[in-house]
């Protein structure tokens, strides 16, 4: 290996590495404001461009980019058959993009969001070079342990201690960590929390369990609902997985204590409004079955009416970040998104874009054999099922592009792992 390879495989893992670690925890407060429409976002026109969305969004251009052209050195093999449907995906995204009405807007995503055209092609080098990398479970560690941290500023902000630069709107919000949403913690912690358990599993690390265990309380205090059922499921995978395949039983059973204790110590806190939330999914799932607006904090709304769009825009969407164009209103404003990560694709990208990226990531939500091929499933099935009622932010999409990339490493370079069989 020459000197030069040696520097783009250690530029490729520092990449990877600050973007597991370092960019979750990123908040800038800085006075820059920038004029749009006024009435679409809000009456002034005025826009803050800090603290959360756009320094990361910088961030991940940077880093991005730097990683494209260590890719286009290396000329990286991209024959894997998962790269068919991703290249229709982001075709079809191209098409819808070129379509759209406001170029800007389908380029660089709404000024709130982010999440035009470029994220997603940013994310895209991530899953690469990620699917290249040799230190996969170093990466996924420091991914886990920045996890735990932004677990626990999210704990102490459930306590109204609060460590982390906000502007004036967010007083008296839920607990948010670094993530500038409750809802996006919650997406961020019950995707992140699988590989936590694993990791204990694995090398029964009390560390790793009080990693777990951090991470857990961080994804209750969010108070994000579709999180809390999104981790019912995917514990239950991981329950039976670990009953029926491996010899971890007494493990589990420690991380299940571990669960009850600190559901049990946070219950009685703030008047036990983590108790009322809970009780409050049954009324929502019985407004939901009857199709009432108000189900799902509005939701509803949302979903009919970005469906009632689709006629129209079926084929190509209406662009990249364009409902907020679509004046759908809901008690709490002007709708961005639809809260739903599939409608959301199928209704400003298309249904030739959303059957694509179906295609794509279809692969990796087929169990695998193996210790880490599950942990992976787990992963990707977590932030999928959330999916139905969040939606993708800047802040954790491209996390979880990574991780489909490590994924991909892990089934066809099971060698960056470990050695020998993939028994537990």
């Amino acid at each position: 290996m020459s000197l030069t390879d040696k520097y783009d495989i250690d530029m490729s893992c520092f990449i990877l590495l600050f973007m597991a670690a370092i960019y979750p925890l990123v908040v800038i407060p800085f006075p820059l404001y920038i004029n749009f429409p006024a009435g679409i976002i809000v009456p002034s026109g005025k826009v803050p461009l800090g603290y959360f969305y756009a320094p990361r969004y910088i961030m991940l251009a940077v880093l991005s980019l730097a990683g494209f052209i260590i890719l286009v050195k290396n000329k990286v093999n991209l024959k894997h058959p998962v790269f068919i449907p991703l290249a229709f995906f982001i075709c079809f995204f191209l098409i819808s993009t070129l379509l759209a009405s406001n170029q800007v807007t389908a380029w660089i995503g709404s000024l709130r969001r982010f999440t035009g055209f470029s994220t997603y092609f940013f994310c895209f080098i991530m899953f690469i070079l990620a699917s290249c990398s040799s230190r996969p479970l170093r990466i996924l560690k420091c991914m886990a342990g920045c996890a735990a941290f932004i677990s626990l500023l999210a704990v102490f902000q459930h306590f109204e201690i609060n460590l982390v630069p906000y502007p004036p709107l967010r007083e008296g919000f839920r607990p948010f960590g670094t993530l500038a949403n409750p809802d996006f913690l919650g997406t961020y912690t019950v995707f992140i929390l699988p590989a936590a358990i694993f990791f204990y599993l694995r090398s029964s690390k009390v560390s790793w369990l009080a990693c777990a265990g951090l991470i857990y309380a961080a994804l209750l205090v969010s108070y994000t609902r579709g999180a809390w059922l999104s981790f019912a499921l995917v514990f239950t995978v991981i329950t039976v997985y670990v009953i029926k395949f491996t010899s971890k039983k007494k493990l589990l059973g420690l991380v299940m204590v571990t669960f009850i204790l600190v559901t049990a110590l946070l219950l009685p806190t703030r008047d036990s409004s983590l108790a009322s939330r809970a009780t409050s999914i049954s009324s929502e799932v019985s407004s939901a079955v009857q199709l009432e607006d108000s189900a799902g904090s509005h939701r509803m709304t949302i979903w009919k009416q970005a469906a009632a769009l689709l006629p129209k825009y079926w084929a190509f969407g209406m662009g990249p970040d364009h409902l907020i164009y679509a004046g759908i209103r809901t008690p709490g404003g002007i709708a961005d998104k639809t809260h739903n990560i599939y409608l959301e694709k199928a209704v400003t990208t298309g249904v030739f874009s959303l059957l694509s990226y179906l295609a794509f990531i279809g692969f990796f939500i087929i169990p695998r054999k193996g210790f880490y091929n599950f942990m992976f499933f787990t992963m990707v099935l977590a932030y999928l099922a959330q999916g139905f009622f969040n939606i993708d932010v800047v802040m954790v999409l491209p996390l979880f592009w990574i991780v489909l990339g490590l994924y991909l490493n892990c089934i066809c370079n099971p060698e960056h792992f470990f050695q020998g069989s993939y028994s537990v």
